[in-house]
């Protein structure tokens, strides 16, 4: 009997081929089959991602030290720990889009319209679709920008904590940091919608907390310099989108000269 992923010769006793690690598979795909997998691969004990995600919980800076100096067997790759934790939070969001939606109505909408029509709105009814829309487009387009601001992070993690890691390391952890405060955006976010909409505005509290945690425990930081790195931290990331700001600005200004 050979092995059919790799043709090499197997003894009939063999559960893996000792030439490329597969399993060796004598049985027919069943229902019964796919959903033993299926609990094994996602729920089993030696899941990786179940792995990394307990690690990322308890002790963050310990498996980001482990990935980065070699141990990386039994931890989920970074970059599908990020993919994991943006695609899971973009499909329970958007299932509970139209609530958001028509809380943040409830919340701004009505009352901005009456006390316009008292004492000066402070909640614009234009304001509201506004915001509604941006909304709407944050959510269709979550995995995209996701993808697209973590450069932007890890280039800032990189000016404020430097060595001994580089630019691409840096990379690799706050692949890691996002992926575990997207499910963490997403409790909030379910805790919001279940108990109380105010919850949701915790997630932007608990995400810089766990971001300047993390990066202490890896960095072996004290007290006060955590937090003197996070505000520099803080205080570049500022800095950035001021710059992308007026960069934006000049494009669309240059755009309207040129073609409108």
């Amino acid at each position: 009997m050979n092995c059919k992923n790799c043709t090499e010769e197997l003894h009939q006793d063999h559960n893996y081929c000792a030439s490329c690690g597969a399993e060796v598979v004598n049985e027919r795909i069943s229902s019964k089959r796919l959903m033993r997998r299926f609990a094994n691969d996602f729920f089993g004990f030696d899941n990786r991602y179940l792995v990394t995600l307990v690690a990322m919980t308890i002790r963050p800076g310990v498996i980001l030290f482990d990935y980065l100096h070699g141990v990386r067997k039994k931890y989920v790759n970074p970059f599908t720990f990020l993919a994991i934790g943006s695609a899971v939070t973009m499909l329970i969001m958007n299932e509970y889009s139209q609530y958001s939606i028509n809380d943040f109505q409830n919340l701004f909408g009505s009352s901005a319209v009456s006390e316009s029509s008292e004492a000066g709105a402070v909640f614009s009814q234009s304001a509201v679709e506004n915001s509604i829309k941006i909304q709407k487009l944050i959510m269709k387009y979550f995995n995209f920008i996701t993808f697209l601001i973590l450069p932007f992070y890890a280039f800032i993690a990189y000016l404020v904590y430097r060595k001994p890691y580089n630019y691409a390391e840096h990379l690799v952890i706050n692949c890691y940091i996002q992926g575990y405060l997207f499910l963490l955006t997403l409790i909030t976010f379910l805790l919001g919608y279940y108990v109380n909409p105010l919850i949701n505005s915790f997630s932007f509290i608990i995400a810089p907390i766990y971001y300047l945690y993390t990066y202490g425990k890896l960095y072996k930081y004290g007290f006060w310099k955590t937090i003197l790195k996070f505000l520099l931290f803080f205080a570049y990331m500022i800095g950035f989108t001021i710059v992308l700001c007026f960069i934006m600005i000049i494009g669309g200004i240059l755009y309207a000269k040129l073609f409108m």
